[in-house]
């Protein structure tokens, strides 16, 4: 238990950014999931209520043409006049039925003696008003039996009609799955389906906005709109879509769709959109917390690396390999071990020559101090009383004392040269004239070990052209070191050979020996402090001079080179950079 409490303070401490990327990740896919879900739900729901919209009204024109077919066909003045002609002949023949079946009048009884001739009048005078009166009373009931069977089948049609139209719409209803109302162009009567009554009404009863409506769908437009929420007393959406015979416009079919209907079509739709966000979360959730270690994995890495550096571990690596910046920035932590390693080790190899440099000046300084003290304390203490030996302890005082003073200057030499604030003395000098100078200065010390030294440039005869800007004792000071080391390394009778010309924009000086040469594991190293070699030439060397004369080199721009073969050939290279800012001044 404690175990597992531990991971987690590391996980919650330690890992930080592991929370952070995990925190950053999430807000933005969750930030993500509520953009893009809302601009989807709005794009869903407009999409949702343009389809039900285009439902409704393929739904209100599909029934508008069954309702033109069915009703307002029969509904034209012609039909109306047929059959009114159909039902006054079937009176006629019912008339004429009643007639022939009417009872025979009694012809009255004559009483008395009455001639023939006259009878005979009696009953054509009978017959004749018998026939004016039946005729008669005959054109008045037909007119009145015209009047009144023409009212009686307005009526009966009239009523008919509704109660087929009412009958009719409860049927489409059921289909259409709305309220569906008829509305007459002609009259303006409404019919609804659910109007159990069966009781049309005008639709100027309606407020104005469903009026308006309907007034244009009778111009012909089609319409949607939910102006008919306040009257059916919930939200509907409501189609018109005008009824037409032909080119006339008979009424308009009024299609009314709840929107509850098509809301729970859209609450099906966001709680689908709903699910597949949080699944989505959940899957970007696992994603983040994947990337967040893969993120955070080599971090620890390299922390741990960076921790075993600063113990002094300069041989470990954060053996991370990605192609990232974080994959750089882990071969910038090996590069830096590598160096450190490097250091390290120079460091240590810079430490024991310190040591030996101590010891070795120590030595130096004992020893011509402890002369120099003894020489004089013999002279005062009248010692040394013949003239010549007093001569010579004066000669070895005097060497000895420079030879501290060579010393001491090349150490001050080297830390001022080390600094980056003490500065130069820079003009325009002459290179050959310096390389002459420094010549004559060895001259005497090269033919005391009999080593012969030659001077030879191109152009000999135009020797003004090798001018550039530099410190003339400096410059002068670098090549007698290397001169001195060329001698101190020669044999006897041996020549040193220097060669100066002018190459690429450069000017390159090279310094050649024959004698012991340099090693080629040494070479990287001749150029350090304190490094010297243990030979009998070298015996009186301090292993700062070349130190001194790459600190100068590097203060001018100078590159320097370095061939050896041991015993065969040693070549110091100096390349010069020209300066072209002075002007050359012809002689």
């Amino acid at each position: 238990m404690k175990v597992g409490n531990k991971k987690l303070k590391e996980i919650k401490f330690k890992n930080k950014i592991f929370i952070k990327l995990l925190s950053y990740f999430g807000l933005s896919l969750l930030l993500f999931s509520i953009v893009i879900g809302s601009i989807f739900g709005y794009i869903y729901i407009q999409n949702t209520v343009s389809l039900h919209k285009k439902d409704l009204v393929e739904r209100a024109y599909k029934i508008s043409e069954t309702l033109s077919k069915m009703w307002f066909e029969n509904r034209d003045e012609k039909n109306v006049d047929k059959n009114l002609d159909v039902e006054r002949k079937n009176d006629a023949l019912e008339r004429n039925k009643n007639k022939f079946l009417k009872p025979k009048r009694e012809v009255p009884k004559i009483v008395g003696n009455i001639n023939g001739k006259a009878f005979e009048n009696n009953i054509i005078e009978d017959i004749r008003k018998d026939k004016i009166e039946k005729s008669s009373e005959e054109k008045n009931s037909k007119k009145l039996l015209d009047e009144k069977h023409f009212h009686r089948h307005r009526i009966v049609d009239e009523k008919d009609n509704n109660v087929k139209i009412f009958r009719s719409m409860r049927m489409i209803e059921d289909i259409a799955m709305g309220e569906v109302w008829i509305v007459d162009a002609k009259t303006g009567n409404i019919v609804q389906g659910r109007n159990e009554k069966g009781q049309p009404f005008s639709y100027l009863k309606l407020p104005p906005n469903a009026e308006a409506t309907i007034k244009k769908a009778i111009s012909g437009e089609t319409t949607t709109t939910e102006n008919f929420n306040d009257y059916l007393n919930e939200n509907s959406i409501t189609v018109a879509v005008p009824i037409k015979n032909g080119e006339m416009i008979e009424g308009v079919v009024l299609l009314h769709s709840p929107v509850k209907y098509m809301s729970s079509a859209l609450k099906s739709g966001i709680y689908t959109l709903v699910f597949s966000i949080l699944a989505a979360l959940i899957l970007a959730g696992i994603s983040a917390v994947w990337l967040s270690i893969s993120f955070t994995k080599p971090l620890n890495k390299i922390r741990n690396t960076t921790t075993e550096l600063a113990k002094g571990n300069y041989e470990v690596t954060t053996q991370v390999n990605q192609n990232d910046e974080i994959g750089e920035l882990a071969k910038s932590i090996d590069k830096l071990a590598l160096q450190l390693d490097k250091s390290s080790k120079e460091s240590e190899r810079f430490e024991k020559m310190r040591q030996n440099f101590i010891a070795n000046i120590s030595h130096e300084l004992r020893t011509p101090i402890t002369v120099i003290r003894g020489s004089i304390e013999a002279i005062c203490d009248g010692i040394i009383k013949d003239s010549k030996q007093l001569k010579d302890y004066n000669e070895q005082i005097l060497s000895d004392s420079i030879h501290l003073q060579r010393l001491v200057n090349d150490l001050i030499d080297l830390t001022k040269l080390q600094n980056t604030d003490f500065s130069i003395d820079k003009s325009t000098i002459n290179l050959f004239e310096i390389i002459n100078d420094a010549v004559r200065s060895m001259k005497q010390i090269s033919t005391k070990k009999g080593v012969k030294i030659n001077f030879s440039a191109e152009n000999a005869i135009e020797e003004d052209r090798y001018l550039f800007v530099g410190d003339y004792q400096r410059i002068r000071q670098m090549i007698i070191i290397v001169l001195d080391n060329a001698i101190k390394f020669s044999n006897e009778n041996q020549k040193v050979e220097i060669f100066l010309k002018k190459e690429n924009k450069k000017y390159e000086l090279k310094i050649c020996d024959s004698g012991r040469g340099i090693d080629s594991k040494n070479i990287g190293e001749i150029f350090n402090r304190y490094h010297k070699s243990n030979t009998e030439e070298n015996k009186n060397g301090m292993g700062l001079g070349l130190a001194i004369a790459k600190e100068i080199a590097i203060r001018h721009n100078i590159e320097i080179m370095v061939e050896s073969e041991p015993y065969i050939k040693t070549v110091f290279i100096f390349l010069i950079p020209i300066n072209e800012n002075f002007k050359i001044t012809e002689i």
